[in-house]
């Protein structure tokens, strides 16, 4: 159990060896990934919720639940299933599973560095924002770089390939939002037309 739970920090200082040696071994956990993706949503809420009221423009009360987990867990679950159409395409070594966990791990400093900056906003003054910016700004950089790394590692590319699997990536994800949203229109508008047929109906028969 201890070493599954140390598997992300591994890979964050070590990602081209850890990942290397866990996708042979196949020795990730999945459980672990999911509970990542779920502490990413946490650190959304938490950091909307409960940054001090110093730096915090956000109504407690305006919490959007469902809007916080559509740019955490949806996003994230749409670039697994885009990336791995695209990868599948391209020729890449990497399992939709291997995606799903090494991305996870690779939001780690992401959940870390928000979940700090929320607690630091507490003992800092308005001058010394800019620290929480920064520790933010690291976390973002160090999560992007780690998706480059493991993703490399697991489809075993080249840094050109990669970013042009990245590229098509967001590209996928831009066209299953568009289909989903074309999708849910359809059915609403068919939803609409039984409605209304089945009330001309109604009146008529009545």
């Amino acid at each position: 159990m201890y070493s599954a739970l140390i598997q992300p920090f591994n890979v964050m200082i070590h990602p081209i060896q850890k990942t290397t040696e866990l996708k042979e071994n196949k020795n990730y956990s999945i459980l672990l990934a999911i509970l990542i993706v779920f502490l990413f949503f946490m650190s959304d809420v938490i950091e909307y919720q409960y940054t001090s009221r110093n730096f915090n423009f956000n109504k407690p009360f305006t919490l959007n639940v469902f809007y916080v987990s559509i740019r955490t867990i949806f996003v994230y679950f749409l670039f697994v299933l885009s990336n791995w159409c695209v990868t599948t395409l391209m020729e890449g070594k990497g399992t939709f599973t291997e995606i799903f966990v090494f991305s996870s791990y690779s939001i780690v400093p992401i959940i870390l560095t928000s979940i700090s900056a929320t607690l630091i906003s507490y003992f800092v003054t308005q001058e010394e924002a800019v620290f929480m910016m920064w520790i933010k700004n690291i976390g973002v950089i160090w999560s992007a770089i780690l998706f480059l790394i493991t993703l490399m590692t697991i489809h075993q590319y080249s840094l050109f390939r990669t970013l042009i699997s990245l590229l098509l990536t967001a590209f996928g994800m831009l066209v299953m939002v568009f289909l989903i949203i074309m999708f849910f229109s359809l059915m609403q508008q068919m939803f609409s037309f039984f409605q209304t047929l089945y009330y001309e109906l109604y009146y008529r028969i009545v």
